[in-house]
């Protein structure tokens, strides 16, 4: 399965799929889809690389076949899967990495070294690994057998640079040393944005740039501290200053675009919620007050050593602040902010933790199956106030009926603010030099293959 650059979902490597009946998903596979090796793609190869998620409980998409009972080949080029409950989402997951494909042989070949700089992998995409230099560049090379001929890439070459200064990359790309890059540093937008060598492009992206509350023991237990540092936060002022007008402040913890299959419904009830953007210092202030006890308590915000998570974080204390809220900034190091969101121990004494959050696909219920209910991996609160709607709206086939219990969930989130603040949805930045065209804005180039739109301008 596969999102298109315009979050078209439909079927890439099957050609078509049913769902017979509610515990049932059957894929009837193209049969014209070769590896890089020439070899042909077959249902074993779907079956093993599906049946790592399902049996490796390792694996970071393990979760999404929660509801897999088995997966098996029922014909020459045809492979079945088997619910244990009703599952609405696992066939759009299928559509990112939870669906990616590699050919059996080669994996188990290489079992303790696939993926490594020495190895790679054997995939069918249209452009085939050639080399990896550790810590300098991955090189890709056109396949010319990759079976989708009404895109087939004109670019022969890709070389993939590895550079973390922002200065460094900004440079380059200014210079004509680097061609493009996806998501180009914020440090640098200004600079970017007055070059003549090059274009800045603009696409959609599911993503919300806030906090994750992950102490629900302090202060921020109770709802109206939850609601003051949502009103006091500047949220039109961060988009301006951090994200040089390129994101938006959004009314609740899902942004629109991950809307997908649930629009009609979605929709219209998002519009119903308050607006976003503008502090309110004065109403935060009378909350704090109501608060009690619990408005005079410490609020930490983690946030990770980098200059755009250390600026959102002086920007949310600072309105905290003004709204009377004891708010203070602690900064963590990049190797050790994931601690932060999965051990419980070592966030103690973190009331709140930064995140630029974006979804496995854009979609509603990915995205609260990841951040809102009990277990996700992005739910430090604990909250369960939606998984019986979650699971509801995850069985159910209707896709009116299920669009209305997913919009009765983000009301819900809303109503609680909770798991997340509401934030800012960001732009997708894409720079390309003058030489070059044709790559994708949107934020798709995460879950599906981009470069062979690629094009010269000559």
């Amino acid at each position: 399965m596969i999102y298109t650059p315009d979050y078209t979902f439909k079927p890439n490597l099957a050609k078509a799929f049913t769902n017979p009946d509610p515990l049932t998903w059957v894929y009837d596979l193209r049969d014209d889809v070769t590896f890089w090796d020439g070899t042909k793609m077959t249902t074993d190869d779907v079956v093993y690389s599906m049946s790592r998620n399902l049996t490796d409980p390792a694996s970071f998409y393990h979760y999404l076949y929660s509801n897999v009972k088995s997966i098996e080949a029922t014909g020459p080029s045809q492979v079945t899967v088997k619910l244990t409950a009703p599952d609405y989402l696992f066939n759009r997951e299928l559509a990112a990495y939870a669906g990616v494909v590699v050919q059996k042989k080669f994996a188990e070949a290489h079992v303790k070294d696939f993926g490594t700089p020495d190895v790679g992998v054997m995939c069918s995409g249209p452009f085939q690994f050639k080399s990896w230099t550790k810590g300098d560049n991955i090189t890709l090379t056109r396949f010319d057998g990759w079976w989708n001929k009404e895109q087939t890439p004109k670019v022969k070459n890709l070389v993939f640079k590895f550079l973390t200064d922002e200065a460094a990359i900004t440079a380059a790309l200014q210079t004509g040393e680097i061609d493009g890059t996806y998501d180009p540093p914020l440090s640098g937008l200004t600079q970017l944005q007055g070059n003549t060598s090059g274009k800045l492009f603009y696409g959609s992206m599911p993503s919300n740039l806030t906090w994750t509350y992950a102490n629900p023991e302090g202060a921020m237990k109770n709802p109206k501290m939850r609601q003051a540092i949502q009103l006091a936060v500047d949220w039109n002022g961060i988009a301006k200053a951090l994200f040089k007008g390129t994101a938006v402040p959004i009314k609740a913890e899902l942004p629109p675009t991950v809307f997908d299959d649930a629009k009609a419904q979605l929709e219209p009830a998002y519009a119903a919620l308050p607006a976003n953007g503008t502090p309110d210092i004065e109403k935060a202030k009378a909350l704090v007050a109501e608060a009690g006890a619990d408005g005079q308590k410490p609020v930490v915000l983690g946030t990770i050593a980098s200059a755009t998570g250390q600026a959102f974080g002086n920007a949310v204390v600072d309105g905290a602040k003004k709204a009377g809220i004891n708010a203070s900034l602690k900064v963590i190091q990049v190797d050790q902010y994931t601690n932060y969101l999965y051990d419980p121990k070592s966030r103690e004494g973190v009331d709140m933790l930064f995140t630029d959050f974006w979804s496995n696909i854009p979609n509603a219920l990915d995205w609260m199956g990841t951040t809102s209910t009990k277990g996700a991996s992005f739910n430090q609160w604990g909250y369960s106030g939606v998984d019986d709607l979650y699971n509801s709206a995850r069985a159910e086939k209707d896709d009116s009926k299920r669009g209305d219990i997913t919009a009765q969930m983000m009301n819900k989130l809303a109503a609680d603010n909770l798991t997340m603040g509401n934030g800012l949805q960001r732009a997708s930045r894409l720079w390309m030099n003058n030489k070059i065209t044709g790559a994708p804005a949107t934020f798709t180039y995460v879950y599906a293959a981009w470069a062979q739109y690629l094009g010269g301008t000559a």
